[in-house]
C-alpha cells in the first residue's frame, strides 16, 4: 500500500491528515505527497507513525482506547523492527545464507584476499552531534554509518579538525562509510559524492561505501568520474533505492574498468521499459568484461525475461581475452625517453652552462675546443707528439721574429730621443720587448697545456658519459621488462572467464524465459565460439607448423651428422681393410717363402727331345699349390667386392638430395594447410557459488532447463528459490447450477494437490548426481505431499546437501479424499484409494531421507506440521535433532500436548547438537507447555547458542517453568517477543549472564517491572550487547530518562532498543533523552576502537 498520506513527505511539519484518513482536515488542502517504492512496507509504516507530532498524538489516543489489542496499528512494532535492522547477525552462517542470500567470499587471486576481510562493527550515529562530543577522544574511525542529509557537514568537521591537529588520521583510518536513508530530507547524491571528493585522503583508504539518497538525471559525469579514480581501493559500493537509473549511462561503463568486487544496486528499476534499452546492454558488457566483480545484487529492478537472458548470456559467455591493445596509450613516455637520450647523448650534457655574455666574448677559445675534442677523440698519441713538433716549431720561429723586433726597437729608441717629458715617464713603466716575448712564450705554454687538459677532461667526461648511457639503457630496459610483466599480468586478470561468485536476481519477473539464461549460466560445458573456433585452429595450424619447420630442421641436421659419420666409417673401413689387405699379402708372401722347400739334386733322365722328366710326388704338390694359390685369389676378390657393394647400395652421399624426397616435399606442402581435429566445446563458468532466484515467476518448465543444467555442475554452492510456482498446477472447477445464477460465467481455480511437476522431478533428479550444490531454498512453492515424498527419494542417496529450507509448503495437508470436496476430486482427478490411508506421511518420509544424509540445517516453519505429528514421526525427529545444528518449526500450530510427546520421545542418553532452535509462533500455553518445553532445552544445552521463542504466550510462569533447569555457558541471543511475560524474575542468572543479545519486548510489563528487569540484568548480565525491552502498557517516550539510567549503569551494551523511532532532526532532538542514550553508544563504541577491542561484525 503506498504510504501517500505520510506526513514525513512533505517539508511541512504541521501537517495534519486529511478527511480521507482518520477524520482530521489537513492544515493544507490538496497537499500529498507521491511516494517512490523504495525500502519496505513496515519501514514506511514506520516512518509514517514516527515523523510528526500529530501521528504521535493519534498513536497515544488509539492506544489508549483500544487497549493495546490491535499489533498491527503499534508503532512501536515497526518502529522495533526498523531498529533492530541495524543491530549485527546473531544467526547462524547457513541461516544468513536463506535470509540474505550471503555467503563468505573465496579469494581465487591474491587481489581478492582484501575483499573477503571481515567487517568491524560500524559506530552508527543518528546525529554528527554524537560524534562532535567525542571530538578530544576522536583519532580513529574504520567504520561510520550517519544519516545521509549529515555526511556532508562529517566530512567538513573532519577535514577542520585535521587541519587543526595537523594529522589526517581520522580520514586514512577510514574504511567503509555507510549512508542511511534520511526520513526529513530528500538528499541528492551528486553532493554527496562531490563531499567525498574533496577530502582525497580518506577516498585514497576507503574500501566500502554504501549511498543512500537519489541521484538526478542532471549528475554530471566527470563527479563520478572523478569519485572512481580517487577511490582506488574501493571494494564495495551500495546504491539501492537510488534511482540509479538516472546515472546509469555514466556509471555503469566507468564501473566496467574498475576493480569494485562487490556491487548493490537493488531496486533502482533498472529493467523497466524506459531504462531496459538503455541500461541493460550497458550491464551486460560490465558483466562479461569485467573480472573483478565477485558479488552483483540486481534484485527487485523490473528485469523482465528478456533482459535477464541478456545479462545471463553475457556471463555465460564472459570467457574473453584482453590485450595490450586495449589499454590506454602514455604518449608522453615515448618522448620523455627519447629526449632523455638526446640529452645523454650531447656532450653539451657535460660541459658547464655559460652566461650569454661570456658566450659572445669566448666563442672563439669554444670553437676551438670543440676542434681539439674532435681531435682528441680521433687522433692517437702519435697525432698529439706531431702537434707538439709543431708547435715547438711555431715557438723557434716566434723567437727569432722576437730578436728582429728587438733589434730594430733599439734602433728606434735612438730616434725618439728626443720626445716630450710625459712620454719618457709614461715609457719607464714599459716592459722591456724581451720580457714580453718570454711572457708571451710562457703564456702559449700554458695555454697549450690547458688546451690538453681540456682534450684529458673531455675525453674523460666522453668515457664515463658512454658508461653512464648504457647504465641508463639498461635500467631502462629493466624497467620496460617490468612494466611488459605487468601488463601482462595485468591482461592475463583481465581475461579468462568472470570471477563473478554471488548473482541475486531476486524479485524479478525473469520467469521461464529468464530460466533459460540460468540453464545456460550453470552449463558445465559449453559450445565455442565461431571466434574461438578459428583462433584455436589458427593456433594449432601455427603450432604444426612450428613443429614441421622444426622436425625437418631436425632431421636435416641428423642427415647431414649421419652422411658425415658414414663417410668417416667407411674412410676408416676402407683404410683398415687396405691394412689387413696389405698384411695378409705380406703374412702370405711369408708363408710361402718359408714353405718352399729345395729338392735334393738327382739324376734326371731327359727324353730325346731335351725335356727333364719329373717324378709323380713332385707334380702333386705343384698342383696343390696352384689350386691354393686360385683360392686365396678368389676369396680376396669376393670381400673386396662385399665391401664396395656394403659402403655404396642405398647411400645418399650428397645431403641435397635429402629435401627432394617426395615425403618431405608432400610435408612442405601440407604446410599452413593443417586439418587438426579438436573438441567443439570448453568448460563453463565455474566461478559462481550462489544464485539468488526468489520470487522470480519461474515454472515448471524453467525449473526444468535449471535442474538439466544442474546436473553436472561443478561450482554452484547455493540455490535460492522460494516464492515461485514451479510446483503448483492448478484447474478450474466449475461452478454448480446455483452458484451460476448468482455469479454467471465464474469459475474457480484450485491445486491438484498429487500432482508433482516435472520440474521438480528434474531438480529432485540432479540432488543424485550433483556433488557441490550445498543449500537449497525451496521455501513457499506451496509443495504438496508428493513432491515432498519425490524429494525425499532424492535425498536419500545425496550426501553433501547440507542446508534445507522448505519453509510455508502444504506438508501438513490432509490427503484423505473423504476430507475433500467432490467437485474438487473430480476436478483434479485426485485418486480415491484406500491405500493412500496406509501409507506414512511425507514427513516422516523425509525425516527418514534426512537421517542418513548431510544435512545440519533444516527449516520447516509454517507446514502446518501439527497434522502430521505422531509418534513414529516424533521419534525419527528426535533422533534427526541428534545430528542437525538449526532447526526451525515455527508457525505449526504446535500445542504443550505435542511438546510433551516429543519430550517424551527423548531417551535418557540423547543429546541434541542443536544451536539453533526456533519455536515461535506456536502455542504452547501456560505451564505445561513451559515444562515441555524445559525438558527438550536440557537436552541442547551444551551447544544452544540461539534460542527464539516469539508469541509462544508461554507467559510467566512458563518462562519460568522453560528455563528453571537450563543452565547453558554457550547461549548468545534469546528472543521472547510477546510471551506475555509480566514479571521481572522469569529468567534465572544461568540464562542471562552468557547473553549478548536479549529481545524481550511487547510484554505487558509495568514501568516497575521493566525498570527492575533491567536492575537485573545490571546484576547478571555481563556480556550483554543489544538489549529491545518496551511494553505497550508504558508510554515509553516518557520514561525515557530513567531508561538512561539503566543504561549508563550497563556499560557493556551498544544497542538498546524502546520502541521508538531515532530520528534527530536538529541539535535539540539529538539532545533529548533518546539523543543522549544514542549519544552515549556511540561514545562507547569510540572508546571500543580507541582500546583496540575487536569490534567484527559476527558476535
Amino acid at each position: 500500500m503506498s504510504r501517500t498520506w505520510c506526513p514525513a513527505l512533505t517539508a511541512d511539519p504541521s501537517l495534519h491528515f486529511d478527511t480521507k484518513h482518520l477524520r482530521r482536515k489537513s492544515g493544507q488542502d490538496g497537499c500529498h505527497a507521491l511516494l517512490s517504492s523504495r525500502g519496505r512496507t513496515k519501514e514506511t509504516a514506520a516512518v509514517a507513525a514516527e515523523c510528526d507530532a500529530s501521528v504521535k498524538e493519534l498513536s497515544t489516543d488509539l492506544t489508549e482506547r483500544v487497549n493495546s489489542s490491535i499489533s498491527k496499528f503499534s508503532a512501536y512494532v515497526v518502529a522495533s523492527r526498523t531498529n533492530m535492522a541495524q543491530w549485527p547477525s546473531f544467526a547462524d552462517p547457513s541461516v544468513v545464507a536463506f535470509c540474505e542470500a550471503a555467503i563468505p567470499l573465496i579469494a581465487q587471486t591474491e587481489d581478492e584476499a582484501e575483499a573477503i576481510e571481515p567487517n568491524e562493527m560500524p559506530v552508527t550515529a543518528y546525529h554528527l552531534s554524537h560524534i562532535l562530543k567525542m571530538q578530544l577522544e576522536l583519532e580513529r574511525i574504520p567504520d561510520v554509518k550517519l544519516p545521509s542529509d549529515q555526511v556532508v557537514d562529517f566530512i567538513a568537521h573532519v577535514m577542520r579538525l585535521e587541519a587543526q591537529r595537523k594529522n589526517s588520521s581520522i580520514s586514512e583510518s577510514m574504511r567503509r562509510v555507510t549512508l542511511m536513508p534520511s526520513p526529513s530530507a530528500k538528499v541528492f547524491l551528486a553532493g554527496v559524492i562531490e563531499a567525498l571528493n574533496i577530502n582525497r585522503r580518506m577516498m585514497q583508504q576507503l574500501r566500502s561505501l554504501a549511498l543512500a539518497g537519489e541521484f538526478e538525471e542532471s549528475t554530471e559525469e566527470m563527479v563520478l568520474q572523478e569519485f572512481l579514480q580517487a577511490a582506488q581501493r574501493l571494494v564495495t559500493l551500495e546504491v539501492p533505492y537510488t534511482a540509479l537509473s538516472h546515472v546509469s549511462g555514466s556509471l555503469i561503463p566507468l564501473l566496467k574498468d574498475s576493480m569494485i568486487r562487490v556491487v548493490n544496486m537493488e531496486g533502482n528499476d533498472l529493467g523497466l521499459s524506459s531504462n531496459e534499452a538503455d541500461v541493460i546492454p550497458l550491464l551486460a558488457e560490465y558483466i562479461k568484461e569485467n573480472k573483478f566483480l565477485l558479488k552483483l545484487n540486481l534484485s527487485y529492478n523490473n528485469i523482465s525475461g528478456t533482459g535477464a537472458v541478456l545479462l545471463l548470456e553475457a556471463l555465460a559467455t564472459s570467457d574473453t581475452k584482453f590485450t595490450p591493445q586495449y589499454l590506454p596509450e602514455s604518449e608522453n613516455d615515448g618522448k620523455d625517453e627519447e629526449a632523455e637520450d638526446g640529452v645523454l647523448n650531447d656532450i653539451g650534457f657535460f660541459l658547464p652552462h655559460l652566461h650569454e655574455e661570456e658566450e659572445e666574448e669566448e666563442e672563439e677559445e669554444e670553437e676551438e675546443e670543440a676542434v681539439n675534442v674532435a681531435q682528441a677523440k680521433n687522433l692517437g698519441k702519435s697525432k698529439k707528439k706531431r702537434l707538439a713538433e709543431e708547435e715547438e716549431e711555431e715557438e723557434e720561429v716566434e723567437e727569432e721574429e722576437e730578436d728582429e723586433e728587438l733589434q730594430q726597437s733599439q734602433d728606434n729608441d735612438d730616434d725618439e730621443e728626443g720626445e716630450e717629458g710625459e712620454e719618457d715617464e709614461e715609457e719607464k713603466y714599459k716592459l722591456p720587448p724581451h720580457l714580453v716575448k718570454k711572457f708571451a712564450r710562457i703564456f702559449r705554454g700554458l695555454l697549450r697545456d690547458e688546451r690538453e687538459a681540456r682534450v684529458d677532461f673531455v675525453s674523460e667526461y666522453m668515457n664515463e658519459a658512454g658508461k653512464l648511457v648504457k647504465e641508463l639503457d639498461a635500467i631502462q630496459a629493466e624497467i620496460a621488462e617490468e612494466k611488459r610483466i605487468r601488463i601482462e599480468k595485468y591482461c592475463q586478470r583481465r581475461s579468462g572467464w568472470s570471477h563473478l561468485q554471488v548473482l541475486r536476481l531476486r524479485g524479478n519477473p525473469i520467469g521461464n524465459k529468464g530460466a533459460t539464461g540460468v540453464a545456460a549460466v550453470l552449463r558445465h560445458e559449453v559450445q565455442l565460439e565461431e571466434e574461438e573456433i578459428e583462433r584455436i585452429q589458427t593456433e594449432l595450424s601455427d603450432g604444426a607448423d612450428k613443429l614441421l619447420s622444426e622436425l625437418l630442421s631436425s632431421r636435416r641436421n641428423c642427415v647431414v651428422e649421419e652422411v658425415s659419420k658414414r663417410r668417416q666409417l667407411i674412410n676408416e673401413h676402407r683404410s683398415a681393410w687396405s691394412l689387413m689387405k696389405a698384411a695378409q699379402a705380406e703374412k702370405a708372401r711369408t708363408e710361402k717363402r718359408s714353405s718352399v722347400v729345395f729338392p735334393a739334386v738327382k739324376p734326371s733322365s731327359r727324353s730325346v727331345t731335351g725335356v727333364t722328366v719329373v717324378g709323380d710326388d713332385e707334380d702333386v704338390d705343384d698342383e696343390e699349390a696352384l689350386e691354393n694359390s686360385m683360392d686365396e685369389d678368389d676369396e680376396d676378390s669376393r670381400k673386396t667386392a662385399m665391401v664396395r657393394s656394403t659402403t655404396d647400395v642405398g647411400f645418399v652421399d650428397d645431403v641435397e638430395e635429402f629435401a627432394e624426397e617426395e615425403e618431405v616435399t608432400e610435408l612442405e606442402e601440407a604446410r599452413g594447410n593443417w586439418e587438426t581435429p579438436f573438441p567443439r566445446t570448453k568448460r563453463g563458468l565455474q566461478s559462481l557459488r550462489l544464485l539468488d532466484l526468489c520470487s522470480c515467476q519461474i515454472g515448471s518448465a524453467g525449473l526444468k532447463r535449471i535442474g538439466d543444467a544442474l546436473r553436472e555442475n561443478k561450482s554452484l554452492e547455493v540455490l535460492l528459490l522460494r516464492h515461485n510456482q514451479f510446483a503448483r498446477k492448478r484447474v478450474a472447477l466449475l461452478a454448480t447450477e446455483e452458484d451460476a445464477d448468482e455469479e454467471a460465467g465464474s469459475t474457480t481455480r484450485v491445486d491438484v494437490p498429487h500432482y508433482v511437476s516435472p520440474g521438480c522431478l528434474s531438480l529432485f533428479g540432479t540432488l543424485t548426481t550433483n556433488s557441490t550444490l550445498k543449500t537449497l531454498d525451496l521455501a513457499y512453492n506451496n509443495m504438496y505431499p508428493e513432491s515432498i515424498r519425490a524429494l525425499a527419494r532424492a535425498l536419500i542417496s545425496n550426501t553433501t546437501l547440507s542446508s534445507l529450507s522448505l519453509e510455508g509448503n502444504r506438508m501438513g495437508f490432509n490427503e484423505s479424499p473423504y476430507q475433500m470436496d467432490p467437485a474438487v476430486i473430480k476436478a483434479t482427478g485426485y485418486p480415491v484409494d484406500a491405500a493412500i490411508f496406509s501409507r506414512s506421511s511425507c514427513f516422516l518420509e523425509l525425516l527418514k531421507a534426512l537421517l542418513g544424509s548431510g544435512v545440519t540445517t533444516l527449516l520447516l516453519g509454517y507446514n502446518d506440521l501439527a497434522q502430521c505429528w505422531f509418534a513414529e514421526e516424533i521419534e525419527w525427529l528426535t533422533r534427526l535433532c541428534c545430528r542437525l545444528h538449526v532447526l526451525y518449526l515455527n508457525g505449526n500450530g504446535l500445542l504443550s500436548e505435542h511438546l510433551t510427546q516429543w519430550a517424551n520421545a527423548i531417551q535418557t542418553d540423547m543429546k541434541f547438537t542443536l544451536k539453533e532452535l526456533k519455536l515461535s509462533r506456536n502455542d504452547l500455553q501456560g505451564e505445561s507447555g513451559g515444562a515441555a518445553l524445559g525438558r527438550i532445552l536440557s537436552r541442547c544445552q551444551e551447544n544452544l547458542e540461539n534460542l527464539v521463542l516469539d508469541e509462544t504466550q508461554l507467559g510467566s510462569s512458563g518462562t519460568v517453568s522453560a528455563f528453571a533447569s537450563f543452565e547453558s555457558s554457550a547461549l548468545r541471543s534469546l528472543s521472547l517477543q510477546r510471551v506475555g511475560i509480566t514479571s521481572a524474575h522469569v529468567l534465572p542468572c544461568a540464562v542471562l549472564t552468557p547473553l549478548r543479545r536479549l529481545i524481550i519486548s511487547d510484554n505487558p510489563f509495568s514501568l516497575s517491572e521493566m525498570l527492575d528487569f533491567m536492575d537485573v540484568l545490571r546484576g547478571t548480565a555481563s556480556e550483554l550487547m543489544c538489549l529491545s525491552i518496551w511494553s505497550r502498557e508504558v508510554m515509553m517516550e516518557k520514561h525515557l530518562p530513567e531508561l538512561q539510567e539503566k543504561i549508563c549503569l550497563m556499560p557493556r551494551i551498544l544497542f538498546a532498543d524502546f520502541g521508538i523511532m531515532k530520528r534527530f532532526d536538529d541539535v535539540l532532538d539529538a539532545d533529548d533523552p533518546l539523543g543522549q542514550i544514542e549519544a552515549i553508544f556511540v561514545h562507547r563504541h569510540l572508546s571500543r576502537m580507541a582500546d583496540g577491542v575487536s569490534t567484527c561484525n559476527t558476535p
